[in-house]
């Protein structure tokens, strides 16, 4: 809707914040502060409360003893930098480049903008480099910093110091480019989101190369995300990296839940050990009933074949292929 003049009456319904405070940057609606930005000083305005609200850099120029009343100088930074400085301010999305992240990693700084800091460390793994690794299958080339390595891990501090240590690219074959990815994000920030795609694969990173704090976030994921449909394989998980305590929660979990967790097909991938202490586990006449569901006598082939752990039949198999295999 528009009124006479022309003029858009509403452009705030069913908009997101960030769209209602951007149209409100770029149009200069309301605005009462003004920069002169650049060598040539050209104007912006923007809005106290907004660069307020979101540092307390802004919060002491615009309300501190010696607040700025009128027109703010900034000089060392050219226009369109300031303005995606300022998009981001007011929306908390930034697109960054080359060409802009140091700038805008300098503001980050200048003004204690936290969150914009740490997307530009993330970003700026590519700049200034003096390591590069070869990721996953195809050896995709990632470069970061030594010392930025150095600092957070002792295992790169021994590769990248010690009297062997690495001098050219380093390969990294077991894990994927998204997921290397996401690791050295949170070297550089102390900032991750775990999600169940990817913690496996960085708890992994975490213990290989001795991050406590990745390490416990993961763990601490497992530990809270335990249900039918992903129990068994955390269990083997537990095993594979010798964590008890997410071991013992496993095996709990599934104790207390064993009808659901063996009618999921997650409890397919559960191999021959982790089957015999599950049943061994749990002792009483309803459960055994349970298992005798299945489509050969588990338990029955579970107690006679421990003897035969070194037979093909059984090593290094899953349920499922086992069940296909006595189906033959």
């Amino acid at each position: 809707m528009t009124s006479g003049g022309g003029v858009n009456d509403d452009w705030q319904t069913r908009k997101s914040l960030a769209q209602t405070n951007l149209y409100m940057l770029q149009n200069k609606v309301a605005c009462d502060v003004t920069f002169r930005v650049g060598p040539t000083r050209e104007i912006i305005e923007a809005h106290k409360f907004m660069l307020i609200s979101r540092s307390h850099v802004f919060a002491a120029i615009f309300t501190g003893p010696m607040a700025e009343m009128g027109q703010v100088d900034i000089p060392d930074v050219p226009v369109n930098i300031f303005n995606l400085f300022l998009g981001f301010v007011y929306t908390d999305d930034v697109t960054l480049s080359s060409d802009n992240v140091m700038h805008l990693l300098y503001l980050a700084k200048k003004y204690s903008t936290g969150k914009l800091e740490d997307v530009c460390l993330a970003c700026g793994i590519g700049v200034a480099c003096d390591v590069t690794f070869r990721v996953g299958p195809t050896r995709e080339i990632i470069e970061a910093h030594k010392s930025m390595l150095i600092s957070r891990s002792h295992v790169f501090a021994a590769m990248f110091t010690d009297p062997m240590a690495e001098m050219g690219q380093v390969d990294i074959p077991d894990v994927g480019v998204n997921i290397f990815n996401l690791f050295l994000r949170f070297l550089y920030t102390d900032y991750i989101k775990v999600n169940s795609d990817s913690v496996i694969h960085l708890l992994y990173l975490a213990k290989k190369y001795c991050t406590g704090k990745l390490e416990d976030m993961c763990l601490e994921f497992l530990k809270t995300s335990l249900n039918a449909n992903n129990v068994c394989t955390i269990l083997e998980q537990a095993k594979f990296f010798n964590e008890d305590e997410l071991h013992d929660k496993s095996m709990s979990y599934i104790l207390e839940n064993g009808k659901l967790t063996l009618e999921s097909h997650d409890f397919l991938t559960l191999l021959q050990k982790s089957v015999l202490d599950i049943v061994k586990s749990d002792t009483s006449k309803q459960t055994r009933k349970k298992y005798s569901r299945l489509p050969w006598n588990l338990e029955h082939h579970l107690e006679t074949s421990s003897s035969k752990s070194a037979s093909p039949f059984w090593t290094g198999s899953s349920l499922s292929s086992r069940f296909a295999r006595a189906a033959c």
